[in-house]
């Protein structure tokens, strides 16, 4: 029983489902989607026993392994008007009509509360569950919006897109994707199996992403 948002279900489940299908094939999985706070009261409830992304706040009751890390990145059509060498300015950015995701599904990545907290006010005009639709929101209008760096190369062509780092004041912290799970089956054989499993998995395809 694992829970993943439905990005992790495209990104990282894949290889985790290979990995079962060649060393232990009898094994089932059910898989869910849950926002991190929901994830965890369900680890707590004995409902799920793993959860995967990014989750800002863990209880006392529960484990976590760093998986992997990934960067915050901006996304335009590259025929977007305000772009200047294939990025937007400060001035440019706070000027654009902006995609967002919202808190309640997703994995915890939440850029609109350092921007919030810099005082920094953007015009959001969509406001949608998950970072997959994101790119065919930006094709041909002059939205903007944030995602992954890594998510997006599992999409098949994002050659009508630029990327570029966000243009605030400040850097912007890395994502360290974590699973996590409760400290009732710390010790659990078979529960230890399934976290190598899916380190081992997810971290295979991070290096193999990263490979020239």
């Amino acid at each position: 029983r694992l829970s993943m948002s439905d990005a992790m279900s495209v990104e990282a489940l894949p290889y985790i489902i290979r990995r079962i299908r060649r060393s232990a094939p009898n094994i089932d999985l059910v898989i869910t989607t849950s926002g991190p706070q929901e994830a965890c009261q369900r680890l707590a409830e004995d409902k799920i026993d793993l959860a995967i992304g990014v989750f800002p706040h863990i209880d006392k009751d529960l484990i976590s392994g760093e998986l992997y890390r990934d960067t915050l990145i901006c996304i335009a059509d590259k025929r977007n008007r305000r772009l200047k060498n294939g990025r937007l300015d400060l001035k440019s950015y706070l000027e654009s009509p902006y995609v967002t995701v919202g808190p309640t599904r997703d994995t915890g990545i939440q850029l609109d509360e350092i921007l919030n907290s810099m005082g920094i006010v953007r015009r959001i005009v969509a406001a949608v569950p998950h970072y997959l639709s994101v790119p065919s929101l930006i094709r041909g209008t002059d939205l903007v919006a944030h995602t992954r760096r890594r998510l997006l190369s599992v999409f098949r062509t994002t050659t009508d897109l630029v990327v570029f780092a966000v243009p605030i004041p400040m850097k912007v912290p890395d994502l360290e994707f974590i699973q996590i799970w409760h400290r009732r089956y710390d010790g659990d054989p078979g529960h230890r199996w399934l976290r190598d499993l899916v380190s081992v998995s997810v971290r295979s395809n991070t290096k193999s992403s990263r490979a020239p």
